[in-house]
Formats: structure tokens, sequence, C-alpha cells
């Protein structure tokens, strides 16, 4: 009995809330009000379910009685549903089994409306049919005509397919010579000509189609075609044309799955599961002209106006940025995935829609052919970015190598090039030079995220173009934050530097998982092709991103607020429970104590280098050198260990002379094992900086690789890369283990799990938390409040972003609207409709914006935002980052590594 009730407690399924006596109270907030409900308890489950469930316990089965109906559950395909099952499991299991009922069914269900094809009468005119009708299939399956009211009404109702349905069953196509003519032909005096043109239409089916033209000038045969909604394959005697709807299509597709134009031929010829080899004929001959990317030109100056409507930007331009003054930031990266092959076909143009967002090629050749930027001094971080040893190509069948851009906070593209090379700073230092010119004459702060931000830095520092660019301010992004040493984390996070926000960095990551799907497309493109799509795919991506600039700014907004309560309410918590009195002020000075640890110059770092122990090594690497003589069978080797010794040697006694050394110093001397000891403990601790930062590369791609699907090539790269810093960590932890044990008998080597564990005590000694001082608090109760100090201050700074840019937002789109309005007034009737239409959404999307921003802007509190608004503004963002997007792993994971620092 005790069991059963046990177990009864476990199985109960209770409610949220609170427990009124023998009734339960719940509240929930409904459209920004909390309305209270009062439930009565859960109910118990049955004793005969308990009993049933009784027959397994923890993985042992009990024997008991059976009936036979349990035994009917294995026999039925489709065991029946449990009533404790949740409402969703039953209503899909109900969809389910009643589609496997009718899956045998379709194509009898299908035919049964060609049963009855001739009807006793005509749908239009209602006379009688007697020997034969005719049924359009565009119009709808009951659509059945005589003969004279289908000629009559189809032609003036193009490319539906007619079918001529005989008294005995038979079907033979049903042919309405088409005749199309725009309203020119009605007031023209000159006397038109025909041709019978090939039309493919919306629906991907295929006419002949006589259509007029005009011998005048003042419309060719392209006007006419464009009035039509008809797009030439050539623009010269076109025989085959096709509709300009059909094209949106394909150019829509395009842009969001990525898809050729020869998949798209081939999907339209396989339509119907059967080959239509006459319109796979007609379409292979558009795909050998230069008729669709001219298409994607009519569709790009349809979209931004620009050659009607002067200073008119629209979707084309960010929105929230700064324009005039304030704070702009924008992400730096590289991306090796979309290459051109060498062997690809020349241009015989140059790219025509990509004026305003790739740089030519010239430009930079000629800009990286004499800039120097190797690097030669021992960086911070492991990666092969801004390395000009490792970026070289690395093969000679790619013309180009991938490319490098920059987008804005709001993850709008602005500025991409054409890379030859890998990732040099070079690439870089170009795009910044662009951002100045840019930004030369307006009072705006330009904050830059890299992933190597911090090589970028010294780079200008010793070419001596940091004072060119002392507006800037650098920073590395928070996931690649962790590949970098600890104090250039403490120096270059954007986490920790002022004024960057709640932003994570990772912007141009989630712009390359959108455009990286199109390598298979424009690898083997001509050059001028493959910029041009690269570019419809950035602005179309860009398009998108300020289509919900809206609720992405809210949902900003409120995480930063949900950020900033999270964080008080913690620093509170942990202040009330210890022994003194500690409020932010307090938490400030520990964090500048922390941030001047990390920041100590170089010099500081070498105070104990003593001329002992610069003594000591010195004899140390001569006696190398001369073990390495007397061992050396080539005579190259001896000669160039001989160099070295005498080089040694000549130092040696220098520094004999000037500290008046009377006798060199031996191994077995108390002097020389003193320093020997001192050296030791220097490498040990370097040993422990090296094996912290590789265990955090190594926590890195761990994350990463829990993106990707097991056995992909992105999967099987990071296991390669995480199995190398696995070896190199053993390698150090052996040699670590083995230098500590010569200077001290009673040394426990250090486990490998131990080492693998950041927060480990292990790294007390390189934590700089470690070193600010306080005789009361302990030091990872300083880490923990720190650390929220810090997001705390993110915080503040991110809400006052937020509503600065959307202030930015609600003024650019007043402006487009004013520009659009007065360019209206004075465009005919033809482009007034363009431009009236286009107004008029504007404006219904300013409006939008400005009940979503109206509460920020006005200071209301925000609290009473839908629910349901708030997490499909969160699936959009998890949709926009695709694979790129740190997952919810990944991100505990910062939070942890960031207490830890």
């Amino acid at each position: 009995m005790i069991f059963n009730y046990v177990l009864d407690l476990i199985q109960m399924p209770f409610s949220k809330g609170k427990r009124l006596g023998n009734k339960i109270k719940v509240t929930r907030n409904f459209n920004g009000k909390k309305v209270t409900k009062i439930k009565s308890p859960p109910r118990k489950r049955i004793k005969n379910e308990i009993t049933n469930n009784n027959n397994n316990i923890n993985g042992v089965v009990i024997d008991g009685a059976c009936s036979s109906q349990e035994f009917e559950v294995f026999d039925n395909p489709i065991a029946p549903i449990s009533p404790t099952s949740k409402r969703y499991e039953r209503a899909k299991a109900k969809e389910h089994c009643r589609w496997d009922e009718l899956n045998n069914d379709f194509v009898e269900m299908f035919s049964k409306q060609y049963n009855n094809l001739l009807p006793s009468k005509c749908c239009f005119c209602e006379e009688s049919l007697i020997e034969c009708c005719v049924w359009c299939k565009s119009c709808g399956p009951s659509t059945i005509y005589c003969k004279d009211c289908a000629l009559k009404i189809h032609q003036n109702i193009h490319f539906h397919s007619l079918i001529e349905v005989t008294e005995s069953g038979g079907f033979n196509e049903f042919k309405v010579v088409c005749s199309m003519k725009t309203e020119h032909h009605r007031y023209c005096i000159n006397q038109p000509y025909t041709r019978v043109l090939t039309v493919i239409s919306e629906n991907g089916t295929h006419h002949q189609c006589k259509i007029h033209f005009c011998h005048c000038e003042c419309e060719n045969e392209l006007d006419t075609l464009l009035s039509l909604d008809l797009w030439p394959v050539t623009p010269i005697k076109p025989n085959t044309v096709i509709s300009i709807n059909l094209l949106h299509l394909f150019v829509a597709l395009q842009l969001e799955g990525k898809i050729s134009f020869t998949s798209f031929c081939e999907g339209l010829a396989w339509k119907t599961g059967v080959m239509d080899l006459k319109l796979k004929m007609y379409l292979n001959r558009m795909a050998q002209t230069d008729c669709v990317d001219q298409f994607r030109n009519f569709r790009r100056q349809l979209i931004n106006l620009k050659n009607i409507c002067k200073g008119y930007s629209g979707l084309e331009e960010c929105a929230s940025c700064p324009k005039e003054d304030g704070s702009v930031f924008y992400s730096f990266d590289a991306n090796f995935g979309l290459v051109l092959k060498t062997s690809s076909s020349k241009s015989k143009r140059l790219a025509s829609r990509s004026d305003d967002l790739f740089v030519p090629d010239d430009e930079i050749t000629g800009f990286m052919e004499g800039y120097d930027d190797s690097t030669k001094s021992k960086e911070c971080s492991n990666f092969q970015a801004g390395n000009n040893l490792r970026s070289k190509r690395k093969t000679n069948k790619l013309s180009v190598t991938g490319i490098f851009g920059a987008s804005c906070r709001h993850e709008f593209p602005k500025i991409f090039l054409n890379m030859k090379h890998g990732e040099r700073l070079g690439y870089a230092v170009f795009i910044l030079d662009r951002l100045l010119k840019e930004h030369i004459d307006k009072r705006v702060n330009v904050h830059v995220v890299y992933d190597i931000a911090s090589v970028l830095k010294s780079h200008l520092q010793k070419n001596k173009l940091h004072e060119k660019f002392h507006r800037f301010k650098f920073g590395i992004p928070v996931f690649h934050s962790y590949g970098h040493k600890g104090d250039c984390q403490v120096k270059n996070s954007i986490r920790r530097l002022d004024g960057f926000g709640l932003m994570d960095g990772e912007h141009m990551e989630r712009l390359w998982s959108y455009l990286r799907s199109f390598s298979k497309i424009t690898k083997e493109m001509t050059p001028a092709h493959r910029t041009d799509l690269l570019s419809d795919a950035l602005m179309h991506f860009g398009a998108k991103k300020m289509s919900n600039i809206g609720k992405h700014l809210v949902f900003l907004h409120h995480k930063a607020k949900e950020t900033l309560n999270s964080c008080q309410s913690e620093i509170q918590s942990i202040c009330s429970g210890l022994a003194v009195v500690v409020n932010e002020e307090t938490i400030q000075t520990w964090k500048v104590e922390e941030d001047n640890m990390g920041k100590k110059p170089p010099s500081q770092e070498i105070d104990w280098l003593d001329w002992k122990q610069l003594y000591y090594r010195k004899l140390r690497d001569y006696n190398k050198e001369m073990s390495l003589f007397m061992l050396s069978e080539k005579c190259s080797d001896i000669e160039a260990h001989k160099r070295k010794a005498k080089r040694l040697e000549s130092s040696l006694i220098s520094l004999e002379k000037k500290y008046k050394i009377k006798l060199r110093w031996t191994t077995s001397s108390t002097d020389y094992r003193s320093q020997h000891t001192e050296y030791i403990k220097v490498q040990s601790s370097e040993m422990i900086s090296t094996l912290f930062h590789r265990c955090s590369e190594r926590l890195m791609l761990l994350a990463l690789k829990k993106r990707y699907a097991d056995g992909s090539a992105i999967a099987t790269r990071l296991c390669k890369q995480i199995n190398k810093s696995c070896t190199e960590i053993k390698n150090i932890l052996a040699s670590y283990n083995t230098i500590n044990s010569e200077i001290c008998d009673s040394f426990k080597p250090v486990q490998y799990i131990v080492v693998l564990d950041v927060k480990s005590s292990f790294y007390d000694k390189i934590n700089f938390v470690s070193h600010v001082k306080s005789s009361v608090v302990p030091g990872p109760v300083i880490k923990t409040l720190i650390q929220f100090y810090i997001r705390k201050q993110r915080a503040l700074e991110e809400m006052l972003l937020v509503k600065k840019e959307m202030e930015n937002t609600l003024r650019y789109w007043e402006q487009q609207i004013e520009i659009l309005h007065n360019v209206t007034i004075s465009q005919s009737s033809g482009l007034k409709y363009i431009l009236c239409e286009r107004l008029e959404m504007i404006k219904e999307f300013a409006e939008e914006l400005q009940k979503l921003f109206s509460p920020t802007i006005n200071g209301v509190d925000n609290e009473a935002l839908d629910e349901e608004f708030l997490i499909e503004d969160d699936q959009l963002a998890e949709e926009s980052s695709d694979e790129e997007n740190p997952s919810e792993s990944e991100e505990n994971f910062h939070e942890d590594h960031e207490l830890y620092l």
C-alpha cells in the first residue's frame, strides 16, 4: 500500500498554481492583464492503472494476469490511443489513421470527375450537346462548352487548355487561335503586322499565339510584348516569349530555394510526372540566351525605382542605422564556400547590378598587390584568418577563393569583394578605408566587430594607421572570443567593451548560412553573372530583414529589458547574502581592477627576467648548441650550430664581465639549479595559460559541432579539429606533469579530466579575477558579480540603441514617403500607377511600425506585449540564423565561460 501511494504521487499530473485547500489557484497573463482562475485538484489515477504499471518496475518485469484484450493490442497495426495521451498526439494519430484508410483510393476518387464529361447542356448558352463538347481544364472541372461558346469565350481569354470530348469517349486537343494586341493599335494609323509566337504561359504550358505589332517608331516589338506581360527570349525578332509572372516566380524560387534556371525548367517539363518534350525544347532555347539575366535587371529596376524616383531607396537600405550622427556597427567576415572555378567561361560584359555592393575586381587587386599585410608577432589566437603565410591560394583551379564582406548590426549587407587569396588583413583594411570615406563628414561612431579584431588592431598600429582610424572601435564577437587568450578577451570582447550593447557579433555568420547555398549555382558561372546573382541574393536577404525590422527591434528591446531585470535581481540576491556591504560602485571598482590586470603592458610582464635568469637561459641554450654540434653528422648542421654557439659564447662572456662572474656556472651549481627552478615555474605558468586556451577552443568546437548532422562534411572537419585539440592538450599536460615532477617530488600529476574543465581551480593562477583583492568576498562571487554587472551595462546600452534605431526607422520611412509623393505628382499615368501602388504599401508599413514602436518611444512599459507575438519573433530569429546562430547549448557555454573569466 505504501509503494502504491508513493507511485501514485509520482505519476500524478500536478497543475501550476497555488493550493487553496482542495482547490488550485492559477494566475496567467492574458493580453497584459492578470486573470485568476480556481480549478479543482488533479484527478488521481485509477487504481487499476497503477496496478498495471506495477508489472514493470525499474526495468524488472513482474508476472501477472494478462487478459485477451492485451494481446489484441499487438495484433492491431494501429494501437488504440491511451486516454492519458496528449491532445496533439491523439489528433495526429487520428489524422494518420484516416489517411491510411484512403491511401489506395486516391486515383479512383480523382478520376470520378471525368465520368460525366458529356453533359446534356452547355454551361454557358445551355444548348443541348449531342455529338461532342469542349472541356476547359483551366476554367474548372465542370466547365463544359459547345464549340461556338468555347471559341467566343477563349478568343479573349488566353492560354487555357481546351479538350474536345466526342460522343464515343475520345479526347482531342481543341485549338483556338489566340490573337493579342495592345491598346496602341486602336488609334494607330499605321497598318499592324502579325507574327505567330510560342508563348510559355504563367502555368508552365506552351501555346501558339498571333501577336499584332506596329510599324511606327513610338512602339517597337519589345514595347508591345512588355505591355502584354510577356518577356522575349531575344530582343531581336523573338520566336519564343515567356510570361513575366512565370519569371517572377522563378526569381523568387531561386532566391529562396537556391535553384538554377536549368532545374526550374526541368521541374516545369516534369510538372505532371511525364516529360513535356516540346516545352523542354522551348525552355532550353531560353537557357542558351541572356534573357533571364536581363529580366533580373528589369525586376531590380522595378523594385528600387531608382531610374524613376531619385533619392528613393526603399528596402535596399538599412532604415535603422544612423545617417548623420550616432553609433553604427559593422561585422566583418570571409566565406570560402562561394568560389569561382578558373575553367568557367569569361564574361562578355561587366556586372550590371552589383555597383552598390561589390567592389570591382581590378580595384581590389591593385590595392592588394601594393599592400603589405604580413604579420610576424605571436598572436593571441590560432585562427588562420589574417595569417599571410597561411593565406596563399590552396589551388590554382580557383580564380576566386571566396568573398569578404561586411554587414550592419541589423544584418543588412553593406560592402563585399571577391578574394584571390585567403583571408588577408588587407581586405579588412580596404573596407575600413571605404567606410572611413563614407563617414568622413558625419558625426558617427563606427564600431567594427571582427573575428581577429585584436590582430587587425595590432596590424594597424604596426603600419601607423591607428591614428587614421581613431574613430573606429574594434571588438571580437562573443562566439569567437573564446578562441583568444584571456587577456585578449578582457580587452576586446564586445561583452566587456562599452557601447556594443547585447549584440553577439555573429551577423555575418547568419548571412553566410543563407548565401552559402548559392555556391552550387555560381561556381561555374561567368564572373559577371555570378556577381549579379550574389548581389540579387544579398539585396533579397536585406529586404527580408528590413521588412521584419519592426518585430525585430521590439524583440531586442524586450530581451534587453528582461536581461536588465534579471541581472539586477541576481546582483541584489548575491549581495544580500554577503557579510559586507557591496554595491555597484564596489563591483565597478573590481571590474576596473580586472581590466587593468588584463591590460598590463608587456614590459611589466617580463620584470622578473633579471640578469641571473638571462644568464641562465643563454647558458642553457649554449650547452644545447654545443651538444648538437658534437652530435651532428652533416657539415651544414655542424656549421650552423657552431655559429649559434659562438654568438651565445660572446653574450655569456659580456655578461660575466658585467656582473663579475669569475667561474662559469655548471649544471650542478647552486645558482644554476635555483634559476632552473624559476625557469620551470615560468614555463609551468605558460603551459597553464596554453591549456586554458586549448580547452576553451575545444569547448567552442564541441558546441559548434552540435549544430551539424553527424557524418556531414562540416561535422567531419570539426571532429578532426577536436581530435587535434585533444592531442595538443594531452601533450602539453604530459610536459606540464614532467617538468613539475622534476622540481617537486611530492607533485601529483594533474588528470586530463580536470584540465578539460575551464572552471576548475587549476586555472585560478591565470584568472584575472583571482587577482582582484578582497579579504571578505570570495573570488568566485566576485567573478559572478562582475559578469552580471557587465551584462546589466550592456542591457542598458542595448535599450538606448534600440530606442534610437526605432526613431531612425520611422524617420527614414517618412522621408521615403515624402520622396515618392513628390515624384508621383509629376509622372504620367502609367508610372503614376506604379508609384501610387508602392506609396500605399509603404504607408501601411509605416503605420504598422508606428504602432509597434510607440510604446517604447513614448516611454510606456512594454510588458503588455502579446506572448504569441514574442514567440513568433523568436522563431523568426531562429529561422534567420539558420545554421549559424548559436544554439541553446552554446549560449549556456558562453554564459558559463564568461562567468569564469
